[in-house]
């Protein structure tokens, strides 16, 4: 049975073709790096992939979650640290004022100083993050933590904790309630001065000692709490990174092309082009001499 021309023509045609699509693919892979560009190219490796871009976004997501966490707690630690150092400072001046060697006029100034480490205290108790947030009014952000009125202070926020998302069954708290740290401390503060201002060296000794160092003991449990959770974070962020690295590397070894391998194959797709050109070239000559005969 003898073939005919036309069907001849269309077996070299497909035959140029297929084998002109492997070396062009092929040459977008070496070019793009990529051996999967479109969901034709490995179905069930482009769902592979799909999938795991979609958790690599989960972690990252859950990464500026603890970046911003961190940011947060970072400036609340470093704001409890200072509140640390002028607690210290208080209660130097409280062991001062209550040696009775110790002129009025001292204690005094020891109160204008006290004076002073409220007014600071105040400030830091009313820190903004970058966002200007108030770090220390709970859940309550867009307001300060505490102002002074002429009844003493009052704290405006609240003491829900403000919780990120950092894993998907975990969340940790980002903020620490100004109340009571601060208002404690200010009022204890409050008392001291007074205290110095009139004198009051007994109370000095028997009494605001003993609540100095209760405040510089509670403002240290605080940092301590803060700490933690920043090496909290620290220790996630680890995980997910690790973890990023993973499913990076897994896409990679689904989606990225072989360089070697695909140069191998381009040699191989090239000579095989070349080839079906040549046949339809021989091709089309005898069916022309076919033709004349």
């Amino acid at each position: 049975m003898r073939i005919g021309t036309s069907n001849q023509y269309a077996t070299f045609q497909r035959d140029i073709e297929v084998s002109q699509r492997k070396y062009f693919d092929l040459m977008s892979q070496i070019s793009s790096g990529k051996r999967i560009e479109k969901p034709s190219d490995d179905p069930g490796g482009m769902r592979a992939v799909v999938d795991i871009k979609s958790m690599k976004a989960a972690l990252e997501q859950y990464t500026t979650n603890i970046n911003r966490g961190k940011n947060n707690l970072q400036l609340t630690e470093s704001s409890l640290t200072e509140v640390s150092t002028l607690s210290s400072r208080a209660y130097t001046l409280v062991l001062q004022g209550a040696n009775t060697s110790v002129g009025q006029e001292q204690r005094s100034a020891m109160a204008s100083e006290i004076d002073s480490i409220q007014k600071r205290l105040l400030q830091i108790s009313n820190t903004r993050n970058a966002t200007g947030s108030y770090i220390f009014s709970g859940q309550q952000t867009d307001r300060p933590a505490i102002t002074l009125g002429s009844n003493g202070i009052t704290y405006n926020g609240d003491n829900a904790p403000v919780l990120l998302e950092v894993s998907p069954d975990e969340t940790v708290a980002a903020n620490l309630p100004g109340d009571p740290i601060f208002t404690d401390l200010y009022n204890t503060l409050d008392r001291i001065r007074l205290s110095l201002e009139g004198g009051n060296v007994s109370a000095l000794s028997d009494l605001h000692v003993n609540e100095i160092q209760q405040e510089i003991k509670n403002v240290n449990v605080a940092r301590g709490m803060v700490g933690g959770r920043l090496r909290q974070l620290d220790q996630i962020a680890a995980t997910h990174g690790r973890r990023v690295d993973e499913l990076t590397s897994d896409a990679s070894d689904i989606e990225d092309v072989d360089i070697t391998q695909a140069i191998t194959e381009l040699k191989s797709a090239e000579s095989a082009y070349q080839a079906a050109l040549q046949v339809t070239s021989q091709g089309f000559r005898l069916s022309l001499l076919e033709f004349m005969r």
